[in-house]
């Protein structure tokens, strides 16, 4: 089982799971969480970024949420984007359409959807 998490800023991180504890690299960085008791978590973000983050660091930056299993917050996330994708695509029908609306006719003071052409006066 892992732990989901909230982010408490959005502009830094979206929310993320965590997925594993992992082995510190470096002897130093062993060396510190041996005097510290602490242990090194690898994350997965709704973006799918990875990061490795001591449990401090993640309780600076997260709030901790339910536990559940990495293949259900994937397909919950993989429904989120299927979700977006096509709001996105609504999105673009939208400025497309109101794209449409605009006038064509380069010159001032002409509405019409077709270029008339130079000093135009709504010329046929």
């Amino acid at each position: 089982m892992s732990r989901t998490l909230f982010t408490k800023d959005g502009r830094r991180t979206g929310n993320a799971i965590v997925i594993k504890e992992v082995q510190p690299k470096t002897e130093a960085l062993k060396s510190f969480l041996a005097q510290t008791n602490s242990k090194i978590y690898l994350l997965e973000t709704d973006f799918g970024d990875r990061l490795e983050m001591s449990r401090e660091e993640i309780e600076r930056q997260f709030n901790w949420g339910p536990r559940t299993t990495y293949e259900e917050w994937a397909a919950d996330r993989a429904e989120l984007r299927e979700q977006n994708m096509i709001e996105d695509q609504v999105d673009k029908h939208d400025r497309e359409a109101v794209a449409d609306q605009r006038p064509v006719c380069s010159e001032d003071g002409c509405y019409r959807r077709k270029d008339c052409g130079p000093l135009c006066r709504n010329r046929n």
